[in-house]
């Protein structure tokens, strides 16, 4: 009987059949690995609205480009009125570079990014009517945000991290918003303005290493009108806010503990800057310091646990007209001018007609509410310009007081090493 060839064993067919099978695996489980994959490459969204190049992982729907994936690479923005929409998806540097970047474009949002790797997280310049919000900013060497000469912007509820610097809106910046940001581990300034008529607020800043935890400046400006309110600094080397070359500025409601070296604020060159409200503790030299100011109001702020301090509040070189009014110094620790420093020292550098009425806010106990204020002018020549209401002050001489020629003079020569 002749046997069927199908049915005959093939020792070739079977072994080819199990190569084909084998392949066919191999192609279904590998494919399938490449879907997802981080995408390498830089992207610029470009003038008339198309992603170059067209392989990038960047959805497109009306005027909101959204990444679908992971990119190695920057994304540069060459055109106005868009939204670009990370989706939680990551921008990831080499260590230098910009992760984004607009330059002269206008009504922009950038929203829900992880960046990390840069040299400077994102980039806008000259750039207004835009929003920054909701990324993630971490490992930058330089800065995690800069707009310089940007107007009517907002940077708000980012996370950053592990940066050279925090946020910065430099050279000329006006209407802008920075609220809500959680800025960690930074070595130079969480957040830096210089500007007019900008808000600080509502934003967490801790562990500035080498210098302020907000500073806001009127370089390149006329510096008027900028709010720093509500925000919580803390874990600062130099000062927890500065603010110099600002007129008519508020500072207020803000939380600042721990500034190793200097004060927690420090007022220099403004004029009638409000300071109220503010909780300082926990600072080694100044809790609050006007240098060169002019009409300014410090009222209503709290100082606690400044056994490390030099004093509360320091009127220091060329400030006149300033007003030191019902601030709490009842739980602050200092103890008074006859037994260390005390609560408020007016400068003699200068300093003519400052009000200070702090009467019923001082420490009690020993050496409590007596000689809380210093004078220095007072001291050296018994007259004065300045006004001290409510209490003993000023008129403290070596000979009721044995020491307090030394402590004035250990006082002078810190000022005069800052000048």
């Amino acid at each position: 009987m002749k046997k069927n060839w199908f049915l005959k064993p093939n020792k070739k067919g079977l072994v080819f059949g199990m190569l084909f099978v084998l392949v066919a695996a191999m192609f279904v489980i590998v494919l399938p690995m490449n879907v997802g994959a981080d995408w390498t490459g830089n992207v610029t969204i470009k003038n008339d609205g198309t992603v170059d190049p067209a392989s990038a992982p960047i959805s497109v729907s009306g005027t909101t480009y959204t990444l679908t994936d992971d990119i190695n690479g920057k994304i540069v923005i060459d055109i106005s009125g868009i939204t670009l929409d990370g989706d939680g998806h990551t921008l990831q540097g080499t260590g230098s570079g910009n992760g984004i970047e607009a330059k002269s474009e206008d009504y922009l949002t950038v929203k829900d990014l992880v960046i990390t790797g840069f040299a400077t997280g994102i980039k806008m310049d000259y750039v207004d009517d835009s929003t920054i919000t909701g990324n993630t900013i971490s490992d930058i060497n330089l800065a995690a945000v800069v707009m310089p000469y940007t107007t009517d912007s907002s940077v708000t509820q980012n996370s950053i991290s592990n940066c050279g610097y925090g946020i910065r809106l430099t050279t000329g910046t006006l209407h802008n918003t920075v609220s809500e940001n959680k800025i960690s581990d930074i070595s130079n300034n969480g957040i830096e303005v210089w500007g007019s008529e900008n808000v600080i607020k509502e934003n967490s800043i801790s562990g500035i290493s080498r210098r302020y935890g907000i500073t806001v400046s009127g370089i390149g400006s006329t510096g008027n009108k900028n709010v720093i309110s509500d925000n919580s600094i803390s874990d600062v080397y130099q000062y927890g806010i500065s603010i110099t070359n600002n007129n008519n500025a508020v500072v207020s409601g803000n939380t600042i503990s721990s500034v190793e070296r200097y004060d927690g604020i420090i007022i220099n060159s403004n004029t009638g800057t409000l300071v109220p409200g503010n909780t300082i503790s926990d600072v080694s030299n100044y809790g609050i310091r006007l240098i060169r100011g002019d009409s300014c109001m410090v009222t209503g702020n709290k100082l606690v646990d400044l056994e490390n301090a030099k004093c509360g509040v320091n009127i220091d070189a060329r400030s006149v007209d300033n007003n030191i009014v019902k601030n709490d110094y009842k739980e602050s620790g200092l103890p008074g001018w006859e037994e260390g420093y005390g609560c408020v020292f007016i400068s003699q550098y200068f300093t003519d007609n400052n009000f200070v009425f702090e009467s019923g806010c001082f420490p009690q106990g020993t050496g409590g509410a007596k000689y809380q204020v210093l004078d220095e002018i007072a001291y050296l020549t018994g007259e004065t310009t300045n006004r001290v209401v409510g209490h003993k002050a000023g008129y403290l001489t070596e000979e009721t007081h044995p020491g307090i020629g030394q402590k004035i003079q250990e006082l002078s020569e810190v000022l005069e090493e800052e000048q």
